[in-house]
């Protein structure tokens, strides 16, 4: 490519100000394309250019660019398919030493499967063009090609002169396959392009994939594999390192299975919803559905996440149903290996919110009355996966399990509506925790079985409560005003202990503060200047019972009555540096634990 001798030569005898390894970069052009040919000042080095840079993508057997040579589209002048949407940023780091690029490419086609996808990224730049010959540079291969499709690493790559008559890599990039070879090795030095391929496999309505490449002058890489750029020129400080890999995409749609074929039909998908990624309880990354009730997460590290949905934001009386790619609970586990795009749909399935008027429903909740003030509210918990089984004269009629939520409904899409009459209903209790009573909750019964009486066109709830007779005993701390970082998590500021105990009356101490049952969250008086963690090396109980005594005159706290401590003693967190405000579990009342 002479034409490029010129302008690159100009190009280096301007830069030569600049300091050593840095890349300078200017505005890249709307599709990612960069380099003198396309109008874009960029350095790496000094006293080097770049000629060029683009990408390329070639979609199954469709002809993306027209007359010109292969099918593949180069991004920097031919249109992708309807559908398939295209999103470009670049980034430098701090020390200007590495440049990232970054690719996503997302179909927004509903019921349109996008296949056998292919993605090139192409590097066309000279070294030390100031001091240098145009053609005394050759490359070398770092690490060892793998499939990308499982590990994200590229599939395919190239080292060519980009120019004349040998030169093939163009030519690849356009059929939409690098052939894995170096014309430009040590031995025959010349001017150096470098290409690399990955699969992207299909792209189905809703899925995303990211592909980011490294451009550094450091010799950092993404990855084990990476393309290396280097000059014969022993007074030469540059080579240029060039990798790139696929991150993980997890996309799908929350819907309402309206026609009952399980599929995410035009119509069916419920904006506005917020799906939840967690590692060991954190949030790690949220999305909010669509007008069309789509959700992407295009950036996810790999790695084991439970995934959930805001079931607030949901129509009333739909339950989770299986459909392809769909979650069966609420969370839902999921794996992500890097690239490979994955999808997880939530599709839920009605049921007539007003009952036959010749047969009356059952519904209710299964739930841990905390506070035991009758209502399922905040602190309290459900009872998820127990057996409800509904009888009429002792013959079974129906049977399901509670939700997530607790909640059952007969006259959902497993059961039908009953006849008016008196029934009994069961709630199978092996699967309650240990230490649980029975507790009267609003529209409940403590009797189990519980004897329904269904009426014709009408709803009938009956909940069941249960509570801990010995949580009830203690009183609930509650840590606010995370205040100090650090290392190993965050200092806590202030204390809040409250006697939630309403029916049982005043709480006296001693009040010892102890490990909670989660393992996110540990209390730590210091040692040393630094938090320890709860459980090692004997690791004490604190006792709060004369900060309480100092703030209250008396050592007792009556019901419904609460006192804050500020910085009676330090806590910290595993994973959170400032987590929301979180409950504790407690010791009992008297004696040293």
């Amino acid at each position: 490519m002479r034409h490029k001798l010129l302008s690159c030569l100009v190009c280096g005898m301007l830069l030569v100000t600049f300091r050593m390894g840095a890349i300078t970069v200017g505005p890249f052009g709307p599709n990612g394309e960069g380099g003198s040919k396309n109008g874009q000042d960029i350095t790496i080095g000094p006293g080097g250019s770049v000629f060029e840079i683009d990408a390329f993508l070639s979609v199954g057997s469709q002809d993306l660019n027209g007359a010109q040579l292969g099918t593949s589209a180069q991004l920097s002048r031919d249109a992708l398919p309807a559908g398939i949407d295209f999103h470009f940023t670049n980034s430098l780091s701090v020390d200007q030493a590495d440049l990232i690029l970054t690719y996503t490419f997302s179909n927004s086609t509903p019921g349109t499967v996008f296949t056998n996808l292919h993605f090139f990224t192409l590097l066309d730049a000279e070294i030390d063009q100031a001091t240098n010959t145009f053609f005394n540079e050759y490359g070398t291969v770092k690490g060892t090609l793998v499939n990308g499709a499982n590990d994200g690493s590229p599939d395919q790559w190239q080292m060519d002169e980009p120019g004349f008559q040998t030169g093939t890599l163009f030519a690849n990039l356009f059929q939409g396959a690098l052939d894995n070879s170096n014309s430009v090795p040590q031995s025959a030095p010349n001017d150096v392009a470098m290409g690399l391929g990955f699969a992207l496999n299909d792209l189905p309505p809703t899925a995303a994939s990211t592909i980011s490449v490294l451009i550094s002058e450091n010799g950092r890489s993404l990855g084990s594999f990476a393309l290396v750029q280097r000059d014969l020129d022993p007074n030469s400080t540059t080579f240029i390192t060039y990798s790139g890999g696929l991150a993980p995409a997890l996309s799908g749609g929350v819907y309402v299975d309206a026609n009952g074929n399980s599929f995410f039909d035009p119509g069916e998908g419920v904006p506005g919803v917020a799906v939840v990624l967690r590692t060991n309880g954190v949030t790690a990354l949220q999305a909010t559905t669509d007008t069309d009730g789509r959700y992407s997460f295009a950036t996810a590290p790999p790695g084991t996440y439970s995934a959930s949905v805001n079931t607030a934001a949901l129509p009333a009386g739909v339950v989770l149903s299986a459909v392809p790619n769909g979650a069966l609970a609420n969370p839902w586990t999921i794996t992500l290996v890097g690239g490979v795009p994955q999808t997880l749909n939530w599709g839920y399935r009605g049921f007539n919110t007003t009952p036959d008027p010749d047969k009356g429903r059952l519904v209710g909740r299964a739930f841990v009355d905390a506070n035991q003030n009758g209502v399922f509210d905040a602190g309290d918990s459900a009872l998820a996966n127990l057996t409800v089984t509904l009888r009429s004269n002792a013959v079974v009629v129906g049977s399901l399990a509670t939700d997530n939520n607790g909640q059952f409904s007969f006259g959902n899409k497993n059961t039908v509506d009953q006849p008016p009459g008196t029934y009994t209903a069961t709630l199978a209790t092996a699967g309650i925790p240990a230490g649980l009573n029975p507790v009267a909750v609003q529209n409940g019964s403590t009797d189990n079985p519980a004897t329904i009486v269904l009426q014709g066109g009408k709803i009938t709830t009956n909940n069941w409560g249960y509570y801990n007779p010995v949580a009830t005993l203690h009183p609930q701390f509650k840590f606010t005003n995370w205040i100090l970082n650090r290392t190993s998590g965050a200092v806590v500021g202030t204390i809040n202990i409250a006697n939630t105990n309403t029916v049982g009356g005043a709480i006296s101490g001693p009040y010892w503060l102890g490990i909670n049952s989660s393992t996110n969250f540990y209390y730590a008086p210091t040692h040393n200047g630094q938090p320890q963690v709860a459980g090692t090396n004997g690791l004490p109980y604190v006792d709060l019972t004369a900060a309480v005594k100092a703030a209250l005159g008396t050592d007792t706290l009556g019901a419904g009555q609460s006192v804050t401590l500020t910085n009676a003693v330090e806590v910290f967190s595993r994973y959170r540096s400032a987590p929301a405000d979180s409950q504790f579990n407690w010791v009992p009342l008297s004696g040293n634990p």
